[in-house]
């Protein structure tokens, strides 16, 4: 309730200060420090670092910490891919960007001012039996967990939509490089910069496009998803689109008040899907999470039914 809260919060001054630290006292042994700072000073990463910092603070008053090496971002990109050096073909992929294939729609339920609309997390935690069967359905079936969620989400997005025809959706994969970035630093023999902390978090993007109908399968799909990212990658196109990434957000907005984010903890994945209301109402998500979760039902990795712990969304501005 104080994050939230935090979050709605719209009362800092201008002219005031761009982060604030909280400390909650539950009793003698059992406290909480929540750590909040406005977005124009730094990205989740950097709040972990910070985070990081203020507990080895509170821990050693006296400690000295050490400053995090800082690298321009190209520098940790491939010299054949720089952005530097291939402008044209950057500014090339910007366009066909801006004229590619809008992206599909689902009906709106309804629309308000921006200071009236609300967004709304419905996160799905599945447990690490699941998270371990899906990650070998998908290695056994030639293509990444990635792909596997992207194929299931668009298969439900086209039904919820209760679509008859073909139908070309677009996807946004935001794509964190790091690691990527890493094997090809090894590769190299390390010449390139290793990626630090100070790095933060390295965001690209990828788009793809598909035709959905009725009698697209699952798995076909899931393995042109992740077909057509690794191509990407082995072009060299989110490297060239890294300096346009700003791009994305203004993709992402086009795409409806729709969106979805993966993450794995301790072997357990959970999928957050963001929707705006009234844009979005709870009637058509829960429609959508319903043929999502039929979908991954109907792969037939578990012997129990397919179906994660839903907690209550949660709703931010």
């Amino acid at each position: 309730p104080h994050a939230e809260a935090e979050t709605r919060d719209e009362s800092w001054p201008l002219d005031g200060p761009r982060a604030r630290c909280t400390w909650l006292r539950h009793g003698e042994a059992d406290s909480t420090l929540l750590l909040t700072f406005h977005h124009i000073i730094g990205d989740g990463k950097s709040g972990v670092l910070v985070m990081r910092d203020l507990i080895r603070l509170l821990a050693d008053p006296c400690l000295e910490l050490a400053e995090l090496p800082t690298f321009p971002q190209e520098t940790h990109v491939p010299p054949t891919y720089r952005p530097s050096r291939n402008l044209g073909k950057a500014l090339g992929l910007l366009a066909s960007d801006m004229r590619a294939t809008p992206a599909t729609r689902l009906p709106s339920e309804g629309r308000a001012p921006v200071e009236e609309r609300r967004q709304r997390v419905v996160p799905l935690h599945f447990s690490e039996e699941q998270t371990s069967a899906l990650r070998s359905l998908a290695r056994r079936e030639g293509y990444t967990v990635h792909g596997l969620l992207s194929a299931a989400l668009m298969l439900a997005l086209y039904e919820t939509g209760d679509w008859h025809d073909e139908r070309t959706m677009r996807f946004f994969h935001p794509l964190d490089l790091r690691a990527y970035l890493e094997q090809i630093r090894q590769r190299s023999g390390g010449d390139l910069p290793r990626i630090g902390e100070a790095s933060g978090v390295y965001v690209s993007y990828a788009d793809s496009e598909h035709r959905v109908s009725p009698d697209t399968k699952l798995h076909v799909l899931g393995r042109h998803v992740s077909g057509q990212i690794q191509a990407q990658k082995a072009d060299g196109i989110p490297f060239l689109t890294s300096p346009f990434s700003g791009r994305l957000f203004a993709a992402v907005s086009t795409m409806g008040p729709l969106g979805a984010t993966a993450t794995t903890f301790r072997n357990r994945l959970q999928l957050n899907l963001g929707h705006v209301e009234p844009g979005l109402g709870r009637t058509t998500m829960d429609r959508f999470v319903h043929h999502l979760m039929t979908r991954l039902d109907a792969v037939g990795v578990l012997e129990q039914s397919f179906h994660p712990s839903r907690v209550p969304s949660t709703s931010r501005e």
